[in-house]
């Protein structure tokens, strides 16, 4: 599919100039896009335009990670990884990823001690 095909679905379902739209994504539902994630997100853009705005989670948080037996008996029912701010890729997908990385996109810093914000630490 080309971009311009993919704007004119997105306008087709209620997207236009000026909203602000929260966006889960997974690239491979929309089947073949040329350009892939940047398309799809240059798509986005467009269609809410220069008013609007893109909310995307992009988290750098890793696959799940194998439970051991100590996991289990603590209750555990998944692991992951934050991972490091220059994270290529994540367990988000690829169209979250292209879009953390972009340098118009702002995103949070560092990594937050949940220990320390909770003070528990």
């Amino acid at each position: 599919m080309k971009k311009e095909e993919l704007i004119n679905g997105l306008k087709r379902i209620g997207l236009q100039n000026d909203m602000e739209i929260e966006v889960h994504s997974s690239l491979s539902s929309f089947g073949y896009i040329e350009g892939g994630a940047t398309t799809v997100i240059e798509a986005l853009m467009e269609c809410v335009g220069n008013n609007g705005s893109i909310f995307m989670p992009a988290l750098r948080l890793s696959p799940p990670m194998e439970l051991t037996e100590a996991d289990k008996k603590l209750g555990i029912t998944v692991k992951i990884k934050v991972l490091p701010e220059n994270a290529e890729r994540t367990d988000m997908g690829i169209i979250a990823d292209t879009f953390r990385r972009r340098s118009d996109v702002v995103t949070g810093k560092g990594i937050i001690n949940p220990f320390k914000l909770y003070g528990l630490e």
